[in-house]
C-alpha cells in the first residue's frame, strides 16, 4: 500500500492537495468534485458575510440609539432648568404680591404677614429643588440607557466576529466531510 501526500493529479487538469497522507483506497472515499467544493466554499463565504452584515447593522442601530439617548438627556436638562427657573420666577411674583397686599392693608411686615412670605419662599424653593432633582434623575436615566446602548453596540460587533468565525469553521467542517 503506497501512501500518497501533497498534490495529486486525479485526472488531467484535476489536481488536489491531500489533507494528510492516504492510500488510493482512502482517496477513493473523498469527493474532489470542484463544483461541490466551490459550492461549499461559496456558501461559507456568504454565511460569513451575512453574519458580518447583520452585526454591522445591529452595531449601527445601537450607536444611533445611544446618540438619541444622549440628546434626550440634554433636552431633559434644558427643559428641567427652564421649569425650575419658571418656579423661581412664580415664587418671586407670589412674594411680591403678598408684600403688596400687606402694604395695602397697612400692616407692618411682622408676625403673620412675615410668616406668610416665609412660607411662600420656602414652598417655592422646595418646588424648584424638587424639579431640579427630578430632572437630574431623568437625565441620569437617559445617560445610563446611552451607556447600555453603547455596550450593545460592542456586543453586536463581537457577535459578528463570532458569527464569521462560526461560518468559517462550519465551512471547513463541510469541506472535510466531503467523503463518499
Amino acid at each position: 500500500m503506497k501512501l500518497m501526500s501533497g498534490y495529486v493529479e486525479l485526472k488531467p487538469g484535476w489536481v488536489v492537495l491531500l489533507p494528510y497522507p492516504m492510500t488510493m483506497m482512502e482517496m477513493a472515499k473523498w469527493r474532489f468534485d470542484p463544483v461541490t467544493v466551490a459550492l461549499v466554499v461559496g456558501g461559507t463565504v456568504l454565511q460569513a458575510q451575512a453574519a458580518k452584515n447583520q452585526a454591522d447593522t445591529q452595531e449601527g442601530i445601537a450607536k444611533f440609539n445611544a446618540q438619541v439617548k444622549e440628546q434626550e438627556a440634554e433636552q431633559r436638562r434644558i427643559a428641567g432648568k427652564a421649569r425650575a427657573d419658571a418656579i423661581r420666577k412664580d415664587t418671586r411674583r407670589s412674594l411680591s404680591r403678598a408684600r403688596t397686599q400687606t402694604a395695602k392693608s397697612g400692616f407692618t411686615p411682622e408676625g403673620s404677614p412675615l410668616l406668610k412670605e416665609l412660607e411662600i419662599a420656602e414652598v417655592g424653593a422646595l418646588d424648584a429643588l424638587t424639579e431640579r432633582f427630578n430632572t437630574e434623575i431623568g437625565v441620569q436615566r437617559s445617560l445610563q440607557e446611552s451607556v447600555f446602548q453603547k455596550k450593545q453596540a460592542k456586543s453586536a460587533r463581537r457577535a459578528g466576529r463570532l458569527g464569521v468565525g462560526q461560518a468559517l469553521f462550519s465551512g471547513g467542517t463541510q469541506l472535510l466531510s466531503l467523503r463518499s
